[in-house]
């Protein structure tokens, strides 16, 4: 049995098909058989000219630093090689392979190598152009890291500066609206009250700038104590009701009897005023709203309902994204940053929680919440 004719017609049904490159050597390190990819891999159109070659002193394997593996093949060994830069001999052109060199026994004595070969060119510079790509997202992703610092510092600042002049002002106008300057007229009075309700927003928007900055930030702190939530929303109401009265809008509270919460009783109390305020916002002249606090399994679900304008269901999914306000009638007579319900949403799930919300459009909406009865604060809370 020889290399040449009887291993070369053996496998010449699936040298023509393969579309790999193969080779064949002989015991020297001659080519005695090559099959058609192989020709387009090494560049050399003639077979004439690819079976004339020896591969132990090719210039393209010794550059390769192919031979030592090829003679240790020819003594038996077996080889997997990935990412193997390869200059071609003739066009000069560099390219990337995968070779497997497998020893071709007759009598577990070796007559020659059997060596297929993958370009594997496109896989490569797709690969490096991966890590390049990754490590500008990586560097972009840094920089952008340090502008969203920047930014958070700008923001606290600012927030910072502007609320020492703005209760300064707030102050001085309450004395005047007060009459404890002296006596106003009814218009004064009345353009004293546009000004304090001004400064109340001002101050609203200022810290929900702030506290939605601390939360991205991971800098806002919780406070963890135990409380009770029937209390706090009893005192939330109590707060917004005089709103509520001026449209002559009822407030019920279903209270159930619950165990003490651990968690931020400042920041729930926050989360209530924002949707209770909401509420009261967005539903018309002798509207209700209802309050309701239920007890399922080891949690609290707290769920404000109000017969107001409800939102449409395109506007549902993006209730809670930052800088969203759904559009209405009443919008426009009463602006918001559109972060009221990003701050409830994060305060929440920083206590384990979840927000979620129902409406009818043009009959009401119902925002809930849930509140673990046990320990719920996650990280970057300290007790009191």
């Amino acid at each position: 049995m020889t290399i040449k004719h009887d291993y070369a017609k053996l496998l010449g049904s699936i040298m023509k098909k393969a579309p790999i490159g193969i080779f064949i050597l002989d015991k020297k390190g001659n080519v005695v058989a090559a099959n058609s990819a192989m020709k387009k891999i090494a560049g050399i159109k003639s077979e004439k000219r690819l079976l004339s070659i020896n591969l132990l002193d090719w210039p393209g394997s010794k550059k390769a630093g192919l031979v030592k593996y090829f003679k240790a093949g020819l003594k038996g060994k077996s080889f997997e090689l990935d990412n193997v830069k390869y200059v071609t001999h003739l066009s000069r052109k560099t390219t990337y392979r995968h070779y497997i060199i497998i020893p071709i026994k007759e009598k577990k004595k070796v007559n020659g190598l059997l060596i297929l070969i993958e370009d594997i060119t496109s896989r490569v510079k797709a690969n490096h152009e991966l890590v390049v790509s990754n490590l500008k997202i990586h560097d972009a992703y840094k920089r952008l890291k340090s502008l969203d610092h920047m930014k958070d510092d700008f923001i606290a600042n600012v927030s910072h500066e502007l609320r020492t002049p703005l209760t300064s002002i707030k102050s001085f106008a309450q004395l005047l609206y007060d009459e404890n300057l002296g006596k106003i007229n009814a218009l004064q009075k009345k353009s004293l009250k546009t000004m304090l309700e001004s400064i109340n927003r001002l101050s609203t928007i200022l810290n929900d700038v702030l506290d939605i900055s601390k939360l991205e930030s991971g800098r806002l702190d919780f406070v963890k104590k135990k409380f009770d939530l029937n209390r706090t929303i009893r005192q939330v109401i109590s707060e917004l009701e005089p709103l509520a009265l001026k449209k002559n809008i009822t407030i019920t509270f279903k209270q159930k009897k619950l165990p003490l919460i651990m968690g931020d009783e400042r920041r729930i109390d926050q989360v209530l005023t924002n949707l209770i305020g909401n509420a009261i916002k967005f539903t018309g002249f002798n509207g209700k709203i209802i309050i309701s606090v239920k007890k399922y399994a080891k949690k609290a679900t707290v769920s404000v309902k109000d017969n107001g304008i409800g939102i449409k269901k395109s506007a549902l999914p993006k209730i809670f994204d930052k800088f969203y306000q759904a559009e209405t009638e009443l919008t426009t007579k009463y602006p918001g940053t559109g972060l009221g319900l990003v701050i409830a949403k994060q305060i929440i799930e920083a206590h384990k929680g979840k927000i979620f919300v129902k409406s009818t459009y043009g009959k009401g909406s119902t925002f809930s919440f849930t509140l673990p009865l046990k320990n719920g604060l996650q990280k970057n809370s300290k007790p009191a």
